[in-house]
């Protein structure tokens, strides 16, 4: 998951509709309109170990194109079992009406690959142009097990405020938070202690998360410019390390960035390709091309990039190496792949369509596309991918207007999907979920 520049000035009211067309479990925006309100946070604990992401094995066309220059009470612990579904869940919220196991009932050691944090809020489903019959109030965190578990965490710091990281040993959770008026804000809160571990103020459009593999300090980028400015802060916002944006081959950064699995590596998208960084600030190789597009790093050892804006996307090796094809080019149906997962059933993408309308598509050996029917996901609503794990994928259920939208899993080898969070297990609306130890889009 990389950061886009051309994101970065959206504003918040529009950040829903945004997302369901250049998502990942989450934007790492920061965009004015909110309301604030700010609020403490329980603690979620975990010391996690790093998983990588499997590289795809399609292969269509070994050569690219020509170069082109995120106030609950806690409960008494209950066991709340997910939802199996291979239908659409209803249009109108349910009522939470089961206690929730409370923060102190996370089995800390268990937490890890598969698990979600999310930020879900009350929001009732209503019509375009319509009032919420829902007050502003800050969105509750949950933490989900891969069963399905739900655990209320607490309140987020502020209404209004995005969910936007999770750092990898699972003791912190971004926030970015930009109330109307006033300067935008990053703030990190301490899981563990139900406290803002700290805040610092940002740069309108600046775009902010966790370094990997544990989120020891803060990768941000900056600002629409050219060359645009990278940067690695600490939780106080002081700069620690101004990385290199102009590279005599790839020439200027752009704004996209994505970090290796193991924090030793930065990939910066540059206009002339993507120039790889050490964790030192030393360029450790230049990939000139139409590769300019980063996504995110596949594994240690190639990074997944569109070539040349046909809306396909390709395997880049590193250090270097011929890029090769994975999804064909974008066609009347697929408008172009965001990004790539792949599963023991398969390959699957996640494709776009018009009006910023996103779904799930199963990649063919020859890297052309097809829509996939996701139990759960009523016509005409967006299934937006947060990632994978365990042979399934999680996936936001957003409807085309207005809240309602739920958290997932669907598992592609039995078509069937589980509900974990939002209409049909505990109504409401879920604004953000990311997946342990997966990469924001950035």
């Amino acid at each position: 998951m990389s950061m886009h520049s051309r994101d970065v000035e959206r504003l918040r009211v529009a950040a829903k509709a945004r997302s369901r067309q250049m998502r990942t479990r989450r934007r790492l925006l920061v965009s004015g309109g909110s309301l604030a309100a700010v609020a403490s946070v329980a603690a979620v604990v975990a010391v996690l170990t790093f998983g990588s992401s499997s590289r795809s094995s399609v292969v269509v066309n070994p050569a690219p194109p020509s170069p082109s220059p995120t106030t609950v009470l806690r409960l008494t612990p209950t066991t709340v079992s997910p939802i199996t579904t291979n239908v659409a869940p209803p249009t109108t919220a349910v009522a939470p009406t089961t206690p929730l196991p409370s923060v102190t009932a996370i089995p800390w050691a268990q937490v890890g690959s598969g698990w979600l944090l999310a930020l879900w809020n009350p929001a009732t489903p209503h019509a375009a142009g319509a009032p919420s019959s829902t007050p502003p109030v800050a969105g509750s965190i949950y933490l989900i097990s891969p069963t399905g578990l739900r655990y209320l965490v607490g309140p987020a710091p502020a209404i209004g405020s995005d969910l936007v990281d999770w750092s990898g040993d699972g003791h912190l959770a971004l926030f970015t938070y930009a109330p109307a008026g006033s300067q935008p804000r990053a703030i990190i809160v301490d899981l563990t202690n139900d406290r803002t571990d700290s805040s610092f103020p940002m740069t309108q459009g600046e775009t902010v998360g966790f370094t990997r593999p544990t989120g020891q300090a803060i990768l941000t980028s900056c600002c629409g410019t050219s060359p645009a400015s990278v940067q690695r802060i600490g939780y106080d916002g002081q700069v620690q390390l101004q990385y290199p944006s102009t590279f005599a081959q790839v020439g200027k950064a752009s704004g996209s960035i994505s970090e290796s699995p193991d924090g030793t590596q930065l990939a910066v998208a540059a206009t002339g390709g993507i120039a790889v960084i050490g964790n030192d600030g030393t360029v450790i190789t230049q990939l000139p091309g139409s590769c300019t597009g980063l996504v995110r790093w596949l594994d240690q050892a190639a990074l997944l990039a569109r070539c040349g804006g046909d809306g396909g996307l390709w395997e880049v090796p590193v250090p270097a190496g011929a890029p090769t094809r994975l999804t064909a080019p974008k066609s009347p149906q697929d408008f172009g792949d965001e990004n790539l997962w792949t599963l023991p059933t398969g390959t699957f993408s996640q494709a776009t369509g018009a009006c910023g309308y996103q779904y799930v598509a199963r990649v063919a050996a020859n890297g052309t596309t097809s829509a996939v029917n996701v139990p759960g996901v009523s016509s005409g609503d967006s299934a937006v991918i947060d990632g994978a794990a365990d042979g399934e994928l999680a996936i936001q259920a957003e409807p085309g207007c207005g809240a309602g939208s739920s958290l997932l899993w669907f598992n592609p080898s039995t078509d069937k999907s589980r509900v974990v969070l939002g209409p049909t297990v505990n109504g409401g609306s879920v604004s953000e979920a990311i997946l342990y130890a997966s990469e924001p889009t950035r």
